[in-house]
């Protein structure tokens, strides 16, 4: 499933992960990976993949800055990588019980290359320490779910 955020969703996506930087450098925050600050474009394209969920599923994206662990899009969580073959990152404390899409792509054009609930994902499998020790569970594009299964699991009423 391809997405491709319009001009306006962009700047609407750009000032949020604007602003979530922001509250990152005001507050020291290390981000999941160990950087310190996250870097602005993380920010900038996680929004942006945020966005690109919600406008595949129909959904309001109210861009919130301030419910760090709340769902990303609608119901879901969201991941994006800009590269190709790149994994669904999981990290020890995500929810067992929260749907996790991955989105791969970046600058405004995404392809959700599947999902999975946190608890399918943080295996001992797929355990790794990518980033300064930091252990991070990088779940590989064949072992998501695919996108069309989401909608008939966690929203019923949708498929109906």
């Amino acid at each position: 499933m391809i997405v491709v955020l319009s001009h306006w969703e962009i700047i609407q996506a750009v000032q949020v992960g604007v602003t979530r930087q922001l509250a990152a450098i005001k507050r020291k925050a290390m981000d999941a990976n160990g950087d310190e600050p996250h870097p602005w474009q993380h920010h900038i394209e996680g929004a942006m993949a945020e966005c690109a969920v919600c406008k595949a599923f129909g959904l309001f994206w109210n861009g919130g800055t301030k419910r760090f662990h709340a769902p990303d899009a609608g119901p879901f969580q969201v991941r994006q990588t800009a590269h190709e073959n790149g994994c669904l990152h999981l990290h020890p404390g995500d929810a067992d019980n929260e749907a996790f899409i991955c989105a791969i792509g970046r600058n405004g054009a995404y392809r959700l290359a599947g999902w999975l609930y946190g608890k399918e994902g943080m295996k001992g499998e797929w355990l790794r320490e990518p980033n300064k020790g930091r252990p991070c569970f990088l779940v590989q594009q064949w072992a998501l779910r695919p996108m069309n299964e989401l909608i008939p699991e966690l929203m019923p009423s949708a498929a109906e």
